[in-house]
């Protein structure tokens, strides 16, 4: 077990030390997610402090850095969250320190690289683990530019990953959980029509046609207002077909109704026409 578990995407940011919460000054965490940005998470001192301090000059950047990095390794004690060099600095990784972003990074990618994968139930199971590491953004608060470009990295990943899942869960019948995915990425961009269309299919197989023609409405009005265009043509079909099979009378529900009746009357006539033979033999004797 690690001894370190950082949590940086969602509301809840924090950093756990075997259960116990470890509290950090505030600019930590963007330089945590800074560094975690970074490629091969590994970066300059230069260049972290310039992405913390730009309105600063590099020779005071590079001080407040430096008082930074102490005093988080003041809270931190003999826990090494950070490997600290001269003139770089990057993430620890591996057995000491677990990341949830990077958790959920490594169990997505497999799956994005070869969807096909997703046609195992354990290989299913695997990304749903993996997407439950995702609670949200990444460092939600934090202004750092190189931390937004990478907020919206795993945002679209993760959209990207749920997508592959649900159309997975689609072939294979899962429509419950088809459901689910398709909910929490229209949740995270409720513009994406694909994730939309999925959802309004999902609904309808698990038996909910009239919530699926009222949830395309939502949509459809969502688009009005915040783009003035219509849904794609493929919403719109798959809408309009959903909506003439919800309006139509259930099949043959007339004629189920009159067989019973029909079978009545026949046994009936059957059981007068017996009565009236042995009525007529009766009668010859």
């Amino acid at each position: 077990m690690a001894e370190l578990a950082l949590h940086l995407l969602g509301a809840r940011i924090a950093l756990d030390s075997a259960g116990t919460a470890v509290m950090l000054p505030s600019v930590a965490w963007s330089l945590i997610g800074a560094v975690l940005a970074a490629p091969h998470r590994r970066i300059g001192r230069s260049q972290l402090a310039a992405a913390l301090w730009p309105d600063q000059d590099e020779e005071a950047a590079r001080r407040c850095l430096a008082t930074a990095l102490w005093r988080l390794k003041q809270r931190l004690g003999r826990l090494n969250l950070l490997r600290v060099g001269k003139e770089t600095i990057a993430l620890t990784e591996g057995g000491e320190v677990w990341i949830d972003a990077i958790a959920f990074e490594r169990g997505v990618e497999s799956a994005l690289a070869d969807p096909a994968k997703l046609d195992n139930a354990a290989e299913r199971d695997a990304l749903r683990q993996a997407l439950g590491h995702y609670r949200g953004d990444l460092l939600e608060s934090s202004p750092v530019d190189a931390v937004a470009i990478e907020r919206e990295r795993l945002r679209a990943l993760y959209l990207d990953a749920a997508l592959e899942l649900a159309r997975a869960c689609k072939r294979h019948g899962e429509w419950r959980v088809a459901s689910e995915l398709g909910r929490a990425i229209c949740a995270v961009e409720p513009l994406r029509e694909d994730a939309q269309r999925l959802l309004m299919e999902a609904m309808v197989a698990c038996g909910n046609r009239a919530q699926a023609v009222q949830h395309y409405r939502s949509f459809e009005r969502l688009l009005a207002d915040e783009l003035s265009v219509r849904p794609m043509r493929e919403t719109r079909d798959l809408a309009a077909a959903i909506a003439r099979v919800s309006a139509a009378p259930e099949p043959d529900a007339t004629i189920r109704a009159e067989v019973p009746y029909r079978q009545t009357l026949l046994m009936a006539r059957q059981q007068l026409a017996e009565s009236l033979s042995l009525l007529d033999q009766a009668l010859s004797q």
